[in-house]
């Protein structure tokens, strides 16, 4: 079902009298019109009239008169999705033919074919000393083209996407560089700073305990 009117309506005061902002809504069941009709196909359940939410119907394409087949480019199914609306455009039937793939210095690997219609797929590799620029996968799309675009072959080593500079070199940003040390003289700072701190250890564990219990001694004036 779907809604025919506000949605939400308010009480109101008029006057004197409380109202309301609108009408009532309504719910009213969804339906559709038969689907659109296709050339060089059909569809099922056409002699329907009026469909109902979520029911179905399938299309298929007539045997064509020639030596090409037609092929169906789009939705097989569609249902009524709403009201008066189905779930997609209706397909096509039609002669669909890819060029035959060639990839200089490559080769095709799978798909092996003379003729190349609807949804074929093809994989390429390319030869030693060559890398692939695009897709190693290709498919026939509906208007009769590849897709992606047939790749190709270059000669050489595959190039390697440059790494992005770091964030210091842009303008902004502060330079590690520019603080407190040199970030190449940070291993002689930590060893100084190990060092140091050792002595300092040492020289605590080293003082006699009378030093330093000395200032905890009350002296004989005070005790007078």
């Amino acid at each position: 079902y779907y809604l025919i009117g506000e949605a939400v309506v308010h009480c109101e005061l008029k006057g004197e009298e409380a109202v309301w902002s609108a009408k009532p809504a309504i719910c009213a069941r969804i339906l559709c019109p038969p689907p659109p009709k296709i050339e060089n196909g059909k569809h099922t359940f056409s002699d329907v009239e009026v469909f109902h939410y979520l029911e179905a119907v399938t299309y298929s394409c007539d045997p064509a008169p020639g030596p090409e087949e037609y092929s169906l480019v789009g939705e097989r199914t569609l249902y009524c999705a709403s009201h008066q609306k189905w779930s997609s455009d209706a397909p096509e039937c039609k002669v669909v033919r890819c060029p035959f793939p060639v990839v200089a210095n490559g080769k095709q690997i799978s798909g092996f074919g003379k003729t190349f219609s609807y949804k074929a797929t093809v994989m390429f590799e390319c030869n030693k000393g060559f890398y692939l620029n695009g897709s190693d996968t290709i498919i026939c799309g509906g208007n009769s083209t590849w897709e992606p675009s047939i790749p190709t072959c270059p000669k050489g080593p595959k190039p390697t996407h440059p790494t992005k500079p770091p964030v210091s070199n842009y303008p902004g940003y502060p330079n590690p560089r520019e603080g407190l040390f040199d970030l190449d003289d940070l291993d002689a700072w930590v060893i100084a700073l190990i060092v140091v701190t050792a002595r300092k250890e040492r020289l605590e564990l080293n003082t006699p305990l009378t030093s330093i219990s000395q200032p905890l001694q009350q002296s004989p004036q005070t005790e007078q």
